[in-house]
């Protein structure tokens, strides 16, 4: 048995590699869900006929139409189900996985295709996009497909057609798939005519130029989407870019970094320089290329790069890395194989928690918890607000919205309001809508592009927060009007009620305070046609607050004379540098004669890179039209954010 199996070490590597890659990427397939922009593509795929198609689901959107077109028939065929639109996208990231051993093996040895394929096979980023439905793992392994036949033109003189024609067919599937898919194999392509031999040259530029042919009737499409110069909900690339993306290259881990530091180590100890192959310095251009293009398009032209389109240029950094291992003992192998394995399975499962978080799809589970809630209390007692376009129509949230109402069967069951339609202009009409709503509590379930505001506001009504579910990309809260036994309680910063000095808060001129008129106390703090800056709060950031929570800011305010525009304002500085500036105008909210009315700001630090250290926090009034008005209880309070928020790009965050 032994001697087999030492004999036939290499075939039992790769095969257990290929059967973790599919435990993994299968693992409770039915429970997988849907992401935003498979639901995206989905809708879009409600056509009468192939034109309708292209103009209104293809050329309006950024991607070129192979999957568009694939998934159209394919849900004609299957129907709209997770485990069976997954599917396919699973299998190609399967096949990923055989071609990056395939790849690696014959380039670099076996010891380095363990260690790579293995790599392809557990972590969480090729995993987790072989399991949605997008081009990124289908680009992957129609990407690495066109390189194993890229080699045998290029580096074996292959004269077998076939070999040629599925050059083409890869090659062109890769060019329909994603623009950096397309950009992946020009260079690819344009990489081979430095290495071909004279006897097959005219046969590679045959069938490079049949491949250029084939994408000819994509070219409208090509420059329409070229025209909207990237996509404006991706921020331009910074410094810490890259270096983020080491990071989520290896699941965020030190522990799998450590693993392969030392492996890679191990396995380069005695290494001559013969070792030092040329597709060594290949595979290295194949990912510096693509990446320093995208940096640059995004940095001087639109914003492109994200982590997803640069995964058709991961396996080549690998095999860059990796390439330098040597063909090692069987020990070795054993080792590196047990190691990789144990830590990375590991790290994906515990420490990123992949099928715990990812498998909660935060919409279906803000309509789970709705439905929890709505069961649980008497409808006149619970109010159920939803805030993520549950009412129009015309949005991708609306279909995914109505899509798990059916699937839970409450449609037009559940009772909802939907926040978005009342806070379209200003939160006056939600503000009354609170102010009337006579019940106990509040259910709040909402996305990571929902005002900040709006949790702050069901608070000022709802003061006590009773129970908070974290989801990638989401969250549900249930407020309450009473304490309870289990009540959260936000931590609490700096609360100005003009009674005495506070620290970090400017001192109030005397002339300014007055007695007769509080909502709080014995003073209040008036601003007249002579004032237009206000009280002001100052403090470091780190002192206040973790970068991944919010900030909320309230003041009561009683108008004297007719008040129409005071801005409540925060600012965000760091080494003179401006990071940060925003203002909620008071018109926003009610503004009754005569009471005390609130007025709320609220800044959500997670979408700001907060890196720097000494950032400082500025809060103050600017009244900006001169205007008479009065403010007390100028409040300053820390909440907590949602560690999963934006979980597939980060680190958990820690609060």
């Amino acid at each position: 048995m032994l001697a087999f199996v030492k004999k036939h070490n290499d075939s039992l590597f790769f095969t257990f590699i290929i059967i973790v890659s599919i435990i993994l990427r299968f693992w409770n397939i039915s429970e997988i869900p849907f992401m935003h922009d498979e639901f995206s593509a989905i809708f879009r795929t409600n056509f009468s006929s192939f034109s309708e198609l292209i103009n209104l689901g293809v050329k309006i959107e950024g991607h070129p139409p192979a999957i568009q077109v694939f998934l159209f028939y394919w849900i004609k065929f299957v129907g709209i189900s997770e485990p069976w639109i997954k599917f396919p996208f699973i299998v190609m990231g399967v096949f990923a996985v055989y071609f990056t051993w395939k790849i690696s093996k014959e380039w670099y040895g076996v010891s380095s295709a363990i260690i790579v394929s293995l790599l392809i096979a557990v972590l969480q980023y090729p995993i987790f996009y072989s399991q949605i439905a997008r081009p990124y793992v289908s680009g992957l392994f129609f990407v690495l497909a066109f390189t194993f036949y890229w080699n045998k033109l290029v580096f074996h003189s292959s004269k077998k057609n076939i070999q040629l024609i599925l050059y083409v067919l890869f090659g062109t599937l890769s060019a329909y798939n994603h623009h950096f898919s397309l950009l992946q194999v020009a260079i690819i392509g344009l990489t081979g005519l430095f290495f071909i031999k004279k006897d097959t040259l005219i046969r590679y530029v045959l069938a490079n130029t049949f491949l250029i042919i084939l994408y000819l009737p994509n070219l409208s499409i090509f420059f329409t989407q070229l025209g909207y110069k990237g996509l404006e909900w991706i921020s331009v690339p910074d410094f810490d870019f890259l270096i983020n993306y080491l990071y989520y290259w290896f699941n965020f881990s030190f522990l799998v970094i450590i693993t392969l530091l030392l492996l890679l180590f191990w396995g380069i100890i005695g290494v001559k320089k013969s070792n030092a192959s040329i597709k060594i310095f290949i595979s290295l251009a194949w990912f510096v290329i693509p990446t320093l293009i995208g940096y640059l398009y995004s940095l001087y032209i639109a914003p492109v790069l994200q982590f997803s389109v640069l995964i058709f240029a991961f396996p080549f950094l690998l095999f860059a890395i990796f390439g330098w291992v040597k063909n090692q003992s069987y020990s070795y192998k054993i080792v590196a194989f047990l190691l990789v394995l144990g830590v990375t399975i590991y790290s994906l499962v515990f420490e990123r928690k992949h099928y715990q978080i990812f498998y909660n799809s935060p919409y279906e589970k803000i309509i789970e918890d709705a439905v929890i809630n709505y069961k649980n209390y008497d409808k006149n007692d619970c109010l159920i607000l939803f805030n993520y376009n549950a009412e129009d129509t015309t949005t991708t949230p609306y279909g995914i919205f109505q899509y798990y109402l059916k699937q839970k069967k409450m449609n037009g069951v559940l009772p909802f309001v939907s926040v978005d339609a009342l806070t379209l202009n200003n939160y006056i009409d939600f503000q009354e809508q609170l102010y009337r709503f006579k019940g106990n509590y509040v259910f709040y379930g909402y996305l990571a592009s929902s005002p900040p505001e709006i949790y702050a506001i069901i608070k000022n009504y709802f003061p006590y927060i009773k129970h908070v579910e974290n989801y990638y990309g989401g969250n549900t809260v249930l407020f309450s009007k009473t304490p309870q036994e289990d009540t959260i309680v936000n931590s609490f910063i700096s609360l100005n009620t003009f009674e005495k000095g506070f620290l970090n808060w400017e001192n109030p001129s005397n002339d300014r305070l007055l007695i007769d008129s509080t909502e709080n106390g014995n003073h209040s703090y008036q601003f007249n046609s002579k004032t237009e800056w206000g009280i002001s709060f100052q403090d470091t950031l780190y002192k206040i607050t973790n970068t991944n929570n919010f900030i909320d800011i309230s003041l009561d305010v009683k108008p004297i004379k007719n008040l129409r525009n005071a801005l409540l304002v925060s600012v965000i500085e760091a080494n003179g540098e401006t990071i940060d500036w925003r203002a909620t105008s008071f018109n926003a909210f009610r503004l009754n004669s005569d009471v005390w009315n609130p007025i709320i700001h609220s800044i959500k630090l997670q979408d700001m890179n907060l890196n720097k250290k000494n950032a400082v926090l500025k809060v103050f009034i600017w009244n900006k039209e001169n205007q008479e008005f009065l403010i007390d209880n100028f409040k300053i309070s820390e909440r907590k954010g949602n560690p999963f928020l934006y979980w597939i790009i980060e680190k958990e965050a820690k609060n």
